[in-house]
């Protein structure tokens, strides 16, 4: 899906402190699957580290680098999404993608429902709820 997202949607960058988190792409196949993994700088680092609040550091590397590089955020963590809200940084929910794809016609209705109901079965943190919204959208595409 990373490759399609990349090709049909937007160029997708990710910086290393998040890119460490994930398991289930490995670091040789980054670029292959449409990922471009950015180093932080020390700025970056240093105003990540030093803030307060409710955001992991990871999530702060995020959004700054999202408000700094002009990227958009995507996330399905609410702390996350609330600050870049705040911040003025454009923020997609991850289910978001697969709509887009829909939409540009890189994958039908039928798989993005299939792939989006995984991913919420898959995801403690993605509720009915969620799924049921995304469903509503799915129906209307």
């Amino acid at each position: 899906m990373l490759k399609l997202v990349s090709k049909h949607v937007g160029k997708l960058h990710v910086a290393t402190t998040v890119f460490r988190e994930v398991t289930q792409v490995r670091p040789d196949d980054a670029s292959r699957l449409g990922l471009t993994v950015v180093e932080p700088n020390l700025d970056m680092l240093a105003q990540a580290a030093s803030a307060k609040g409710r955001l992991s550091f990871e999530d702060r590397i995020a959004l700054i680098m999202s408000k700094e590089l002009g990227f958009t955020c995507v996330s399905n963590g609410t702390q996350l999404r609330l600050e870049c809200n705040r911040q003025g940084v454009l923020v997609l929910w991850g289910l978001e993608l697969l709509v887009q794809l829909a939409d540009a016609g890189a994958i039908n209705v039928a798989k993005a429902v299939t792939i989006g109901t995984a991913i919420c079965n898959a995801n403690k943190w993605l509720g009915p709820d969620v799924l049921a919204r995304f469903l509503a959208r799915m129906a209307g595409s």
